[in-house]
C-alpha cells in the first residue's frame, strides 16, 4: 500500500519506489495468469461519480488448446479526492481493482503494462458501462 497523497508517475515511467514494486508483481501475475503476449481490452466508465479505467487480459489465441481461456481484469479506479491504495495480488488472484488519485498514472499504468507483456492493445468502447 502506497502514502495516499503521491503521484505514481510523471506521465512516461513510475516514480514511486512502492508503485514500482506493486507494478512489478502485478506484471509478474497477470503472467502467471495468462501468459507471454496476452491481449489487452481497455475500456473506460464512469459509474457513481467515479472514473475507471478497466483493462481485461487474456491469454492471445495461439495459447488455447480446446480449453476455456485464462484471464485476468484489472479495474483502476480513478478518484482524485480519495485515498490511493495499490493492493497486492495474493497468489491465483484473477482480478485487482486498485485505487489511484490521477487519470494520467492510470494511463501510464496501462501503457507500462502493455508494453511489459508485449500485449495486443484493444480499446472497447462499445462494452464500457454507462
Amino acid at each position: 500500500m502506497v502514502k495516499d497523497d503521491i503521484i505514481l508517475t510523471n506521465g512516461e515511467f513510475i516514480i514511486d519506489h512502492e508503485a514500482k514494486d506493486w507494478l512489478d508483481q502485478v506484471c509478474g501475475t497477470i503472467k502467471d495468469a495468462v501468459g507471454d503476449h496476452p491481449t489487452m481490452c481497455m475500456y473506460p466508465y464512469r459509474k457513481d461519480g467515479c472514473d475507471y479505467l478497466a483493462m481485461d487480459f487474456d491469454e492471445s489465441a495461439g495459447n488455447v488448446t480446446g480449453r476455456r481461456p485464462n484471464g485476468f481484469s484489472l479495474t483502476i479506479a480513478i478518484a482524485p479526492y480519495g485515498k490511493c491504495e495499490l493492493e497486492l495480488p495474493k497468489v491465483c488472484c484473477r482480478e485487482l481493482v486498485p485505487t489511484i488519485r490521477d487519470g494520467l498514472d492510470a494511463i501510464t499504468i496501462a501503457g507500462i503494462l502493455a508494453t511489459r507483456l508485449s500485449a495486443a492493445v484493444f480499446f472497447n468502447l462499445d462494452s464500457a458501462e454507462p
